[in-house]
């Protein structure tokens, strides 16, 4: 018997890497699904690094995902595989992303190449394709309006 999966509306998607040694990135996620919590949106918590498999059910519950970029999302590669994979399935089906940068800004990105800074390591282990994947995905998400988040 097939399950029928149904869209709500009002689901938010929380991406982020939980990076378990850094306390801002943790508390900052946190803050983030009490936020839409309280506002009586359903928040879904998607840690992209504690991951095999991508969960589509989940994804498809959502219209709206916001993306945690941090210095964690660089020096994990099964975060950034995570992370091309939700951007394509999001375009294809139109979805709206919100990037909120934490420790970073849209330029570290963009001038820095935050891939090549934060996990120097990636380039060389992986196929070439794969690399240019994540440095578009990362460039799109510099590149859409987002939010920088400020201690205090």
């Amino acid at each position: 018997m097939e399950r029928e999966m149904t869209r709500e509306a009002e689901c938010v998607l929380v991406f982020s890497c939980h990076d378990k040694f850094d306390v801002d990135e943790t508390n900052f996620t946190e803050a983030i699904l009490k936020e839409l919590h309280e506002r009586e949106l359903t928040p879904l918590n998607y840690n992209l690094s504690g991951r095999e498999n991508l969960d589509v059910d989940m994804l498809y519950r959502s219209t709206v995902g916001i993306v945690v970029v941090s210095n964690c999302l660089a020096h994990s590669g099964q975060s950034l595989d995570h992370l091309v994979t939700v951007m394509e399935y999001w375009k294809a089906k139109d979805l709206v992303i919100i990037p909120v940068y934490l420790k970073v800004t849209p330029s570290d990105i963009v001038l820095r190449g935050l891939l090549e800074v934060g996990f120097p390591e990636f380039q060389s282990s992986i196929q070439a394709d794969r690399v240019q994947k994540c440095k578009a995905v990362l460039s799109e998400l510099a590149s859409m309006d987002g939010y920088q988040w400020t201690k205090g």
